[in-house]
């Protein structure tokens, strides 16, 4: 998990990654804003992967995201800029105003590249596609606290009925398959990286006790949280 959105240029190889209950691929070339608080897991990689990354101030009450655009010449000509500004910058002496004022322009460039490349998408791209997406990034905003059909459809404003028709469309798996997903995702985080005792994760997670937050880690993994942290 981000502790900060990061701006991230893929230097050579590839990987894919699963953000935000979505996979992704980086490739060289490739630039991405991935959000603080997003949920990061890398599933594959060449041996040659390697990005550089630089903080960024983080968005305040906006969902996890990931925005990536792909690699072309213009995408690796500002990704190259920009880094090399930075890194000439830290070499000469820390300088808090410089360097935020250069991570806002490549926030900014990244920012209309990926718009760019969703309006060319988006031509493609249906409305059942468009509510899976929106579905997607209010469960990993909201999956700790919400895990009804109801709340989710009510936000994108349609009926829990046709949310759960077109989220079965587009993915094959029902809403609280998503849902589910994303909590165990979760918890699996906050037994990794964080010394969090089960009881309080169960707490984070708002389940009324710790032997139903077992229950469900168990039915969702095959092992307790006690066996997954160990």
């Amino acid at each position: 998990m981000f502790d900060r959105t990061q701006a991230i240029e893929v230097v050579s190889g590839t990987a894919t990654y699963e953000i935000n209950l979505r996979h992704y691929t980086f490739q060289k070339g490739d630039l991405a804003i991935v959000s603080a608080n997003s949920i990061l897991e890398m599933t594959d990689f060449t041996p040659d992967y390697c990005l550089r990354a630089v903080s960024l101030k983080s968005d305040a009450d906006v969902a996890p995201y990931c925005m990536l655009v792909k690699a072309t010449d213009t995408t690796m000509e500002i990704g190259d800029s920009y880094f090399a500004l930075i890194d000439a910058t830290l070499k000469r002496g820390f300088n808090d105003v410089i360097i935020d004022h250069l991570t806002a322009a490549l926030r900014e460039e990244i920012l209309v590249l990926y718009k760019s490349q969703e309006a060319v998408l988006h031509t493609a791209n249906n409305r059942a596609q468009d509510i899976f997406n929106r579905f997607l990034s209010l469960v990993s905003q909201y999956s700790s606290e919400q895990r009804n059909i109801a709340f989710y459809a009510e936000h994108l404003f349609l009926s829990p009925r046709y949310l759960s028709s077109v989220i079965r469309n587009v993915s094959g798996k029902s809403v609280m398959y998503w849902v589910e997903l994303s909590v165990i995702n979760k918890a699996k985080i906050a037994l990794r990286y964080t010394n969090k005792s089960i009881a309080e994760i169960a707490r984070d997670l708002h389940f009324d006790e710790q032997t139903t937050f077992t229950r469900f880690f168990k039915r969702m993994t095959g092992m307790t949280p006690s066996a997954a942290r160990d």
